[in-house]
C-alpha cells in the first residue's frame, strides 16, 4: 500500500511539473482534460487510446533495463510478472553498485529526456498525451528511484543482485560519508515502521 502511494504521487508531481515545462517551451499547450458524456464507445476509444500507449511505453521501460543488464552481464535477464508490476531479473549476478545505477536509472532518464526533446515538434493534440506517458513513466519508475537512491548511500564496492540482495564488505564502509550513513540509517528505521517484516512463526 506504502508503494502504491509513492508512486500515485510521483506520477502526480511528475505530470504537474512536466505540464509547467510543457507551457514554458510551448506557450500555446492548453490542458485539454477528456470529456465524457455517458458510459458510451467514447469511454471505451478513451480507456483503448490510453491503455495501448501506457503498455507500449512501459514495455520500452523494461527492455531498456533488460538491454543495459545484457550488456553489463553478456545474458539476457528473464521477466517477472507479479502483482508489484513488471521486472527482468539475471538471477546468480552480483553488480557493482554504479553498474547497478546505471540499469536502474537508465529507462527513466532516456524516456524522459527523449520526451523532453520531443516537446518543440510534436503537434499540439499529441501534447496531452506525451505529458501523460512521460509522466507514467516517472511514476512507474518509483521503485528504481528510491532503490537507487538508497544504494547511492552505500559504497561504490557493494554488488546487488537483481532481486534485491546487497552483499556488503565492511572493511569498505570507511570510505562512507557519515551523511550518507545517517540518511540510509534514517530510511531503513522509516521502512521498518511503515512496512515491517512479516514475524516468522
Amino acid at each position: 500500500m506504502v508503494q502504491l502511494l509513492i508512486g500515485v504521487v510521483i506520477l502526480w508531481l511528475s505530470y504537474k511539473l512536466f505540464q509547467l515545462f510543457v507551457l514554458l517551451l510551448r506557450p500555446e499547450y492548453q490542458p485539454n482534460p477528456p470529456q465524457i458524456q455517458s458510459l458510451s464507445w467514447e469511454l471505451f476509444i478513451l480507456i483503448f487510446s490510453i491503455a495501448i500507449p501506457t503498455i507500449i511505453i512501459l514495455s520500452i521501460h523494461e527492455f531498456i533495463h533488460a538491454l543495459i543488464l545484457k550488456i553489463n552481464t553478456g545474458q539476457w535477464p528473464r521477466v517477472k510478472a507479479s502483482w508489484d508490476g513488471i521486472s527482468v531479473q539475471n538471477p546468480k549476478w552480483y553488480i557493482p553498485r554504479n553498474q547497478f545505477l546505471l540499469i536502474s536509472l537508465a529507462p527513466v532518464c532516456i524516456l524522459t529526456i527523449l520526451g523532453l526533446l520531443l516537446i518543440p515538434f510534436i503537434p499540439q493534440k499529441h501534447i496531452s498525451l506525451l505529458v501523460f506517458l512521460v509522466s507514467i513513466n516517472i511514476g512507474a519508475s518509483y521503485a528504481d528511484i528510491t532503490s537507487s537512491t538508497y544504494l547511492f548511500l552505500h559504497s561504490p564496492f557493494i554488488y546487488i543482485e537483481t532481486k534485491g540482495k546487497i552483499y556488503i564488505n565492511k572493511t569498505l564502509e570507511f570510505n562512507v560519508p557519515k551523511w550518507k550513513k545517517r540518511i540510509r540509517t534514517s530510511i531503513e528505521t522509516f521502512i521498518a515502521k511503515v512496512d515491517p517484516l512479516p514475524e516468522s512463526g
